[in-house]
């Protein structure tokens, strides 16, 4: 397929060998694809057809059958990064005729599959059938996170979401999968999250693969969901491997935390760049490759790396780089919906194949005639002992004419000093040991980064904002920020 070409024709919703293959282990249960297939094809009965679901489930069964349900009505599922009452009102005010999917009681109007399906009687069929889409058929809109500014609607055709999937495959599968293996996924992420979309559901539907239902959070959570898959294969008497479709930050807490996750086949990060140490040290605690997906919304899944081995990308088949036009912009070519995209990062590209990664456009920082990024500058301070989270934030009502700082940095401390304090504690002792605080960690960082770069300000807090999948929405740091000044 030529780079410009564009996909025609239908495409399957899944490939399983048969109505007896494993599709997802919800609840101590494995449910097979017929029995899949018979509860959306009851759902359907019951559930009249929208022009728009929004599907909020964070479990991957009800997930997995609001988004069948929805490709089989010929529906468009919508995904927005966040999920508040302001994102609802627009919502509704710009899409016509959504039905709700969810389990929150506190969200109108929404439907609960759990509900529905509770006491349900539902006829078993051993010819169950579900239509081949077109690969031109309109099946999403995703939503940027937001981290740079607002979020953004991209639209998604089944072309898109089953060309990305087939080239993961390619790259990700262990060569066991074909050999009366079945692989298996569990995924730390949210399944309305590109990522988490086309990794952890097209994936798998399209490779006949085997998904946990969970989203697990904490390191032991995510030990307990492997084993769930390996109860499974003693039962069917079969091998599993298990691939975990995670986050840096997920990654760390599992290292810092000493878990067991030996049955991982195989770790699949995405979301943020990953640290070669931090690769480096979950290879060698887990004795599994860790493999890297660069990717974005806008685009989807791009280029791929195994992190301890190389710092620099390669990029999916379907996709070529120019290296850069009259503005010396990195454009990206595709055969996907979205054809030609300018790069959002500042990238160093090798040839029309690989390239390495210098930082987001919006991340950039110059300050007293120096130049680095926020993702230099976080890490940096991310590395720091006594933090369990931190990030630097950048705001222009900082600077004034004798200091034109900018930055500043929230930290969360592994121990908060309220409870380090012997109680009772005054305000100025409070204040007097954050002073204390914020030298230690300045003078850390002055052994790192430039001294230009130093934070203009310390603010403590208990926890950053960060959304499902880690990532810190611009938005939230500014109101994080607004908040302690």
């Amino acid at each position: 397929m030529s780079i410009n070409s564009t996909p025609t024709g239908t495409a399957a919703a899944f490939n399983y060998a048969s109505l007896e293959s494993p599709v997802i282990y919800h609840q101590g249960k494995i449910i097979k694809l017929g029995e899949l297939l018979d509860t959306v094809d009851y759902l359907s009965t019951k559930i009249p057809a929208h022009q728009h679901i929004l599907n909020l489930y964070e479990e991957r069964y009800y997930f997995l059958l609001g988004f069948l349900l929805a490709l089989k009505q010929q529906s468009i599922s919508l995904f927005p990064s966040t999920i508040t009452a302001h994102t609802l009102a627009q919502l509704h005010e710009n899409y016509a005729d959504i039905l709700v999917l969810s389990d929150d009681s506190e969200i109108a109007a929404a439907l609960d599959l759990k509900a529905l399906l509770k006491g349900s009687t539902q006829q078993k069929s051993q010819t169950s059938h579900f239509p081949e889409i077109s690969l031109q058929q309109t099946v999403a809109v995703i939503f940027t996170s937001g981290s740079t500014g607002q979020p953004t609607p991209y639209k998604k055709l089944w072309s898109d979401l089953v060309t990305t999937s087939h080239l993961l495959a390619e790259q990700f599968l262990l060569p066991e999968h074909s050999h009366h293996q079945l692989s298996a996924l569990l995924a730390t992420v949210p399944a309305q999250h590109m990522y988490g979309l086309e990794t952890s559901i097209m994936m798998a539907l399209q490779q006949g693969l085997l998904i946990h239902s969970s989203k697990p959070f904490f390191p032991q959570d995510i030990s307990d969901c492997l084993a769930d898959f390996q109860q499974y294969a003693l039962q069917a008497n079969t091998l599993i491997n298990s691939i975990l479709i995670t986050t840096p930050l997920h990654l760390k807490a599992c290292i810092k935390t000493g878990i067991d996750l030996s049955a991982v086949s195989l770790f699949i990060s995405a979301t943020a760049p990953l640290d070669r140490e931090l690769a480096q040290q979950c290879e060698q605690d887990y004795s599994a490759q860790v493999k890297e997906i660069f990717g974005c919304t806008e685009v989807g899944s791009m280029a791929y790396r195994r992190t301890i081995k190389s710092q620099q990308w390669t990029v999916l088949e379907d996709i070529s780089l120019d290296s850069g036009d009259e503005h010396n912009e990195v454009q990206i070519n595709t055969t996907r919906s979205i054809k030609h995209f300018a790069f959002n990062d500042i990238v160093d590209v090798i040839d029309n194949k690989h390239f390495l990664l210098k930082g987001r456009k919006e991340d950039l920082v110059n300050q007293g005639g120096k130049r680095t990024s926020l993702a230099y500058l976080n890490h940096h301070l991310q590395s720091y002992d006594e933090l369990v989270d931190a990030c630097y934030y950048q705001d222009d009502s900082l600077s004034n004419s004798q200091d034109d700082s900018r930055l500043i940095a929230f930290v969360v401390l592994q121990t908060p000093l309220s409870e380090a304090l012997s109680q009772p504690f005054s305000k100025q002792q409070l204040k007097k040991a954050q002073q204390q605080q914020s030298k230690q960690i300045r003078d850390y960082l002055k052994n790192k980064i430039e001294a230009v770069f130093l934070p203009k300000k310390i603010i403590y807090v208990p926890q950053l904002p960060r959304n499902s999948t880690g990532k810190l929405p611009l938005s939230q740091l500014k109101k994080l920020f607004l908040q302690n000044v």
